[in-house]
């Protein structure tokens, strides 16, 4: 079977929901049922992070890329979570999965995945506290993580908001989340400034909502260009060389209008690789 096959049904399996018993539609197995036994606290995130944690890891193992994979799915599924909230209201098994899928997506960057994958990182005695913070930003890079990427997620999603902030509070404190690790290397929007200045002389005219008509047809059979009529223009396709020709008033050729310079592209210093040579970020 192909890769992206097995991809598709690992991410829907874990994440999504709709691959087996324990993954129903709209909950994946990392986001537990039973109240009981998986309750939402730190008891709950040990119990099913025990559980799945082997599986992700021989995962991760066997296939170059899959927990950055994992890692932007659970985030885009935060988000999505949050954007049906809007219009539905926060419900009980909303605010359930958004528990559990946070508490994977720190843990998914924290020192404690990161000692399972690479053995020379010691912990020391403190190991739970240690286990729990998030791991250098140097060795997230070797991951692959586009930790640059899933903070503008989280960002855009509570600029997009229409409805109360507090249903994007996850997205926002994971925004925050990312940011703090990045540091100076937070970079937005990959450095690309998407807003468009308005050219020299022209602010005025962006105040106006309304956007002004155009003449499609020369009104007084005049030419909104040149301000010749009709009959002058046939005149002088007809014999440019005659009398008309020299009737006709002078033409003043001012250059179009220019939008004022701006950069649209910027040289890279930096990038996040893939192992599948895309990016991830949507739901396969």
């Amino acid at each position: 079977m192909a890769v992206d096959v097995w991809y598709h049904s690992a991410l829907l399996f874990l994440v999504w929901g709709g691959r087996g018993s324990g993954s129903p539609a709209g909950r994946g197995a990392l986001i537990p049922g039973s109240l009981a036994s998986f309750p939402e606290s730190s008891k709950g995130v040990e119990k099913v992070r025990q559980r799945y944690l082997p599986l992700i890891l021989a995962l991760g193992k066997e296939w170059p890329g899959f927990l950055s994979a994992l890692l932007v799915h659970v985030v885009d599924f935060i988000v999505s979570i949050e954007s049906a909230a809007e219009l539905q209201g926060m419900d009980a098994g909303s605010t359930r999965k958004l528990y559990f899928l946070t508490s994977w997506a720190r843990y998914l960057v924290s020192f404690g995945l990161l000692a399972h994958i690479d053995r020379s990182i010691k912990m020391g005695s403190d190991r739970g506290k240690v286990a729990s913070r998030p791991a250098p930003l140097a060795l997230l890079k070797k991951l692959g993580y586009p930790l640059n990427s899933l903070c503008d997620r989280c960002s855009r999603s509570e600029q997009e908001a229409s409805g109360p902030l507090y249903r994007r509070s996850t997205s926002r404190q994971l925004a925050k989340f990312f940011a703090g690790i990045l540091g100076d290397d937070r970079v937005q929007s990959f450095g690309v400034d998407l807003t468009v200045t308005d050219a020299p002389g022209e602010s005025e005219a962006s105040d106006d909502p309304q956007p002004k008509s155009v003449a499609l047809v020369p009104q007084n059979n005049a030419s909104a260009e040149s301000g010749l009529t009709l009959a002058e223009m046939e005149a002088m396709f007809s014999s440019a060389d005659g009398p008309a020709a020299e009737k006709l008033p002078a033409v003043d050729m001012k250059p179009p209008k220019m939008l004022a310079p701006r950069t649209a592209w910027l040289r890279c210093t930096s990038w996040e690789p893939s192992a599948l040579g895309t990016l991830p970020g949507y739901p396969m």
